[in-house]
């Protein structure tokens, strides 16, 4: 990687691709809920995304309240007509639930 950011000729061709666009608008739904829920007194939220994920055809995000480290479920639904529709209410998740090592 160093030879090819170093290389002065410019003869090693450096590919960027990014899978940014679905994604990064997926996390800002995510985060723009979480934001309206609220913040504390340094406008932090009051929760962080800890991952994103489906199950069968239900899709949900994991998320973790910054102040007491409990994490919730928030599943939602997306798609062309309607958006970002998350639940109406965060569900609890198992007190035995453990985040990956390595997303």
């Amino acid at each position: 990687m160093q030879e090819i950011l170093t290389n002065e000729g410019g003869t090693t061709p450096v590919f960027n691709t990014y899978a940014v666009e679905i994604g990064e608008s997926l996390w800002r739904a995510i985060y723009d809920y979480i934001w309206a829920i609220g913040h504390d007194e340094e406008y932090c939220p009051l929760y962080s995304i800890d991952g994103i994920f489906e199950e069968g055809t239900q899709k949900f995000a994991i998320l973790r309240d910054r102040k007491n480290l409990t994490y919730h479920r928030l599943n939602f639904s997306i798609d062309e007509a309607n958006g970002f529709v998350p639940a109406e209410a965060l569900e609890a998740v198992a007190s035995e639930y453990k985040p990956l090592e390595e997303p």
